[in-house]
């Protein structure tokens, strides 16, 4: 029995891998990442200074309205993921069976594309979801009364950008250089929404 748990979980992490490389479903997982995540952190800034200009007191409704726009992107990026990948690797499968004239019901390509479905739209619905907690997460002490509300909006507008600036060396180290660029690039459009929301907040 000590010997079959570490085989089986051998055999998983094999299978993982090759239909990862079947189905190339990494590149496409980053970019889903990446995109998502910068919608969820953008829309908590959003929220962070929506909340700020508006004075709203109560850390519960900002921490409510942060996670009920996180969860719908997340059930929007779900659902939108598993549709549309799973109608272009049909669409891939057909393809390929009239190419060679053989059926591949059943086979390793089409195991390994209905496994870059489901982590596709995993990836897609659950990044918003996650860069969204984490931004958030400083109201959270404000509920237990360990920071004021006004230090919790500006920390977590701070993760939100940190997060940003992090997401963009991801991206330079993914086109191999220029990190700092594309870092500043995200922080800046992170910014960006600071600036237009103190902007429509004095109009």
């Amino acid at each position: 029995m000590e010997r079959s748990s570490p085989s089986l979980f051998k055999k998983i992490s094999e299978k993982i891998q090759i239909y990862t490389e079947i189905s190339r479903i990494g590149e496409i997982s980053r970019r889903y990442f990446v995109m998502n995540a910068f919608d969820g952190l953008l829309t908590i800034i959003g929220v962070v200074m929506g909340s700020f200009i508006s004075g709203v007191k109560d850390a519960r409704i900002i921490i409510g309205t942060g996670m009920a726009a996180s969860w719908a992107m997340g059930i929007s990026g779900f659902i939108g993921a598993l549709i549309t990948e799973q109608a272009e690797r049909e669409r891939k499968v057909k393809d390929i069976e009239k190419a060679i004239l053989i059926e591949l019901n059943g086979s390793i390509l089409e195991k390994a594309e209905k496994f870059a479905v489901i982590v596709a739209a995993l990836i897609d619905g659950l990044s918003p979801l996650l860069v969204s907690f984490i931004s958030i997460s400083p109201l959270f002490l404000t509920l237990y009364s360990l920071l004021s509300l006004y230090y919790s909006l500006a920390l977590s507008l701070f993760l939100s950008i940190f997060l940003l600036f992090v997401i963009g060396l991801y991206l330079g180290r993914t086109a191999g250089g220029k990190l700092t660029y594309y870092g500043l690039v995200m922080t800046a459009s992170g910014i960006l929404v600071v600036a237009i929301s103190l902007f429509i907040g004095k109009i």
